[in-house]
Parts: structure tokens; C-alpha cells; sequence
């Protein structure tokens, strides 16, 4: 592992506005900020939590570092925190929980509301979630259309910007049902549900690079030893910790690619891989982002 696996969340855009702060985003209308803490609470898995101790800098995370960060950031700009939230909405009360799978890249679940209908909670590969949304939550609360322009003014001046600062950027969402809807959707199809949900936060997630790569990178490549990296973030997060590592350098011409695009070119259309492609590509490619688990074999 590159990285020191102790995620925080130092970004963040809600409602059209940037933060660099948790404490920035107290500012925000206290229904959006409950939103944000019930995606987070309840959108996780339940061993997910953290601890913070006297003298602490940072808190002690335990289960998924991802969530934990999440966690912290929700507990920070709202009152209740993610343990009582949870104490009273528990996990049984649960309409349908997906769990996340590097596949799909996202987790969903879906909860009761006290009017009888329900919302469902969607968080995951920011590009991925944001391609689901059909609006976001302005500043007033309100569920504000998004056009195709507007997604791309997103990706570009959200997505790539977080991630170009090397931060791994997840995207929160929800969708509304009301209670007709609620007794007659089939919960069980997950994708069925993935559509005109409503963008809520995007949040920027440090996870520094391990003191010691730097130096270990140099060692193994002076050595004659070439370092290739492989994640699950997406291309631009990739190659910003790449290069922090130094395993490329901002002028390099050698290879980011994203999985999805390497397996079209060296599997062949019966399952088989085609050699002779792969070595076209191996002696160039030093970055393979958005990869599934297969693709490290």
C-alpha cells in the first residue's frame, strides 16, 4: 500500500459552493447538513466509527477508512452525531442495503421517513453517481435540474480539481419515494433505482502517501526495477499519486490508463488475453486507474 490508509476529508462541494473546511461548512442550512450526516450514518457499514483521544490530532478509525472519514466530516457540521443517528434508525429498520462492490463502486441503502414514504441513500465513484443524478440541493434546500452542461461544469471544476490535488473524491446522492412508491418498487433491483437522484456533496478524501514510498520508488527504479501502480481511484487521483510517489514525473510520456479501457484492448472476445497487445502496452504503462480486482493478475 502507497498510501497511509488514514483518510480525512479536506474538501468539499455542497449546495454550489467549495470548502476547505468542516468548520466552513457549518454555515450551511442545518436540513442540508442533517441530509449529509443521515448519508453518511446510515449509507455505512456499522463497524465503520472512530475514536478520538486526548491529545489526538486525528481520530482512531476503525472498519472502512473511507466511511470513517465521512463519518468525522458529517459529525463535525451537524449536532447529532453518525452513533446516535444510528441508535435510532438501526440497521433493521432498513428498507434495502447494497453493500459496495468495485464493480458497481457505490453503496446504497434505503430508509423509512417518518411520512410514510422513504429515501434512498447513494455514495461511491463521484463520475459514476454524478452520470445517475438528475439534480442537486441548492442552498435554499431546494432540488435545483442538471443539465448536461452542468454535469461537466462539475466534473471539470470539481472532480478533476479534487482530484488533481490527489484527493479521492466520493460523491453523496439521494432520491425521495413516497409512500405509494414505497409499497410498490421492487427494493431488490438495486439498478432500477439508479436514476434522478438528487447531488448532494461531493467530499475531497486525503489519504497522504506513506513516508517511505518516495525513497522506495527512487531505490527500486535506480535498480533497473519498473514501478507500476495500480488503483481502484479514477485517472486524475491516480496520476496525482503517482506522481507523488515519484513513479511518473508531470512530463512523463508513459501510460495512465483506466481498467476498463486496458481490458478492451488485451481481452479478446472469447475470455482469452491477446499476449501480443499486452506487450505493446506493458513496456509503457506505469498507472492503471478505476481497475477491478482481476485486473492486477
Amino acid at each position: 500500500t502507497l498510501t497511509k490508509n488514514r483518510m480525512t476529508v479536506v474538501r468539499a462541494w455542497v449546495a454550489g459552493q467549495t470548502y476547505d473546511s468542516a468548520h466552513a461548512a457549518t454555515h450551511l442550512p442545518i436540513e442540508i447538513r442533517q441530509v449529509i450526516a443521515e448519508c453518511a450514518a446510515y449509507n455505512s457499514n456499522a463497524a465503520s466509527t472512530y475514536a478520538l483521544r486526548p491529545g489526538d490530532v486525528l481520530p482512531l478509525q476503525h472498519g472502512n477508512k473511507t466511511e470513517c472519514a465521512l463519518l468525522y466530516f458529517a459529525d463535525q457540521i451537524y449536532t447529532e452525531k453518525h452513533d446516535a443517528l444510528r441508535t435510532k434508525l438501526p440497521e433493521s429498520s432498513y428498507i434495502m442495503l447494497s453493500p459496495f462492490t468495485s464493480a458497481k463502486k457505490r453503496m446504497s441503502v434505503v430508509v423509512p421517513l417518518p411520512n410514510g414514504g422513504c429515501r434512498l441513500f447513494v455514495k461511491g465513484a463521484s463520475e459514476v453517481i454524478l452520470e445517475m443524478c438528475s439534480s442537486y440541493l441548492d442552498g435554499n434546500n431546494t432540488a435545483m435540474p442538471l443539465s448536461a452542461e452542468a454535469k461537466n461544469d462539475l466534473v471539470v471544476n470539481v472532480i478533476h480539481e479534487f482530484a488533481h490535488r490527489a484527493l479521492r473524491v466520493v460523491l453523496l446522492a439521494y432520491r425521495d419515494f413516497d409512500s405509494k412508491a414505497r409499497l410498490t418498487t421492487n427494493w431488490e433491483d438495486d439498478e432500477s433505482l439508479m436514476h434522478d437522484l438528487t447531488a448532494l456533496c461531493f467530499v475531497g478524501i486525503q489519504d497522504p502517501v506513506r513516508d517511505e514510498v518516495p525513497d522506495a520508488v527512487r531505490i527500486c527504479q535506480e535498480a533497473g526495477v519498473v514501478v507500476r501502480m495500480v488503483t481502484g481511484d479514477n485517472v486524475v487521483t491516480a496520476r496525482a499519486i503517482a506522481i507523488n510517489c515519484g513513479i511518473i514525473k508531470p512530463d512523463d510520456q508513459f501510460l495512465v490508463m483506466e481498467g476498463p479501457e486496458f481490458r478492451s484492448r488485451v481481452v479478446k472476445a472469447d475470455g482469452s488475453l491477446n499476449y501480443e497487445e499486452i506487450n505493446r502496452i506493458a513496456p509503457m504503462l506505469r498507472v492503471l486507474a478505476r481497475c477491478s480486482p482481476t485486473d492486477k493478475y
